[in-house]
């Protein structure tokens, strides 16, 4: 059976099959597995309309990883998330909203672009806690309710204090795992790690970040040295930098 005899979602054979009219490569059985496959394919397809952040947080959720669109993680609230378990949170509160609250794409934008994306979580929350299938969800909610400067920008002063410090701690922890003398003062300390051979700092920078669950982003060496390029989502990730980060503490 040919490629083409069977539907791009779904992988069915249909004999009904009509073809996307917008790259005319790709066929579908139904409206619906079109529609499904839509938050991925308009990446391939040629969309009448350009193609928006949110549409790239909308694919995030659907393949469950980070955005790798930096605008994206910007503009919600990735950037600002600055932990691996801020960052699981976040990508689950949007899961909620697009999976299970059926928000589109559109709706979270105009009201990121508006000011109010906070205030629409919020809102609209609670209607996927009271149902069965909610629950799951509940630790992420409460989560945001004490986080919510992740999407209102405003980060408190006692977040940055205890970002600051916890920092410090990394630095020390990761400083003493790679053999570094314990009476050297860390501004000395950060003198000698930079006169350090490009991968002896890599795996300082990777243990740094994993003691404090705060995994390598995409874009640099440790995330392939380490083997995170090889996990099949947001929670392998997060999984993986747990174990990895154990060794350091």
């Amino acid at each position: 059976m040919s490629q083409s005899s069977l539907c791009y979602k779904c992988h069915q054979p249909s004999e009904t099959l009509k073809r996307c009219s917008g790259c005319e490569k790709v066929w579908y059985c139904s409206t619906e597995c079109h529609s499904a496959h839509w938050v991925e394919h308009i990446f391939d397809c040629v969309p009448r309309r350009p193609i928006t952040t949110a549409d790239h947080l909308a694919l995030a959720v659907h393949t469950n990883i980070l955005p790798l669109h930096k605008q994206t993680s910007s503009e919600y609230g990735f950037d600002s998330a600055w932990t691996a378990s801020n960052r699981m949170f976040l990508l689950k509160i949007y899961t909620g909203l697009i999976k299970e609250l059926g928000v589109s794409p559109k709706t979270i934008r105009k009201w990121r672009a508006a000011g109010i994306l906070l205030n629409e979580i919020k809102r609209e929350f609670p209607i996927l806690l009271i149902q069965r299938h909610g629950q799951p969800y509940l630790a992420c909610f409460s989560w945001l309710l004490e986080n919510e400067w992740v999407l209102n920008g405003q980060s408190p002063e006692h977040s940055l204090s205890l970002r600051i410090k916890d920092g410090l701690k990394a630095f020390e922890r990761a400083w003493h795992l790679l053999g570094g003398p314990r009476d050297v003062d860390l501004e000395e300390a950060n003198m000698i790690v930079l006169q350090w051979p490009p991968d002896k700092r890599e795996c300082f920078e990777f243990y740094r970040g994993a003691v404090i669950n705060w995994y390598p982003l995409r874009s640099v060496p440790r995330w392939l040295w380490f083997g995170f390029c090889a996990c099949a989502g947001e929670k392998d990730e997060y999984d993986l930098n747990n174990r990895l980060g154990l060794c350091g503490k």
